[in-house]
């Protein structure tokens, strides 16, 4: 049974025009990327708040527009604003032209991500260089120094070993006689 449309498509189809020219949207795009993803929740999200439309509703504006979309995919959409928001800045920027409600958000979001970036470069910048070093000396460049005491111990053993092995001396011991009864 098809449900009457009940919202304004006049203002529907301003919004979609709209959000086109801001976004560059497209609307028959079925990519799951991040980016497309996000820009899909975003158009959801203002049909929602803006024309008052629910997710059977902006499922019905779509189909008629020419895209399929199932309304669990809208309500599921709709429940990751905030985590978009948090986690996208080019999301941010256009949320924020639509709604006001999530600045404080943004301004945190922003700072934090400031931060991160601050102390990843401090990060890499007190690590030790490992270009051209191999697995070894990577490995071990990790290891605490009061532990390389004994990772230099059972080196030290190995290679040692290799000295005896390595000398390929090997007698060969032939017997004649039998070995019964030789307890």
């Amino acid at each position: 049974m098809k449900h009457k449309l009940h919202y304004n498509e006049e203002i529907a189809n301003e919004l979609l025009d709209n959000f086109i020219s801001l976004t560059g949207f497209n609307l028959h795009s079925k990519k799951r990327k991040p980016e497309d993803a996000y820009i899909r929740c975003l158009f959801y999200k203002i049909l929602n708040e803006i024309n008052g439309m629910n997710d059977r509703m902006i499922a019905e504006f779509l189909e008629a527009k020419g895209r399929k979309t199932n309304r669990v995919s809208i309500y599921q959409a709709l429940k990751k604003v905030r985590t978009y928001y948090t986690s996208y800045k080019r999301f941010r920027q256009f949320y924020d032209v639509y709604f006001t409600d999530q600045k404080e958000l943004g301004i945190k979001a922003d700072k934090i991500e400031k931060i991160a970036f601050k102390e990843t470069i401090k990060e890499i910048d007190t690590r030790q260089s490992k270009i051209g070093m191999d697995a070894l000396e990577v490995f071990i460049s990790n290891i605490e120094f009061e532990k390389r005491k004994e990772i230099l111990e059972l080196v030290t053993l190995r290679v040692k070993s290799w000295e005896w092995k390595a000398q390929n001396k090997y007698e060969i011991i032939e017997g004649s006689g039998s070995l019964t009864n030789t307890w």
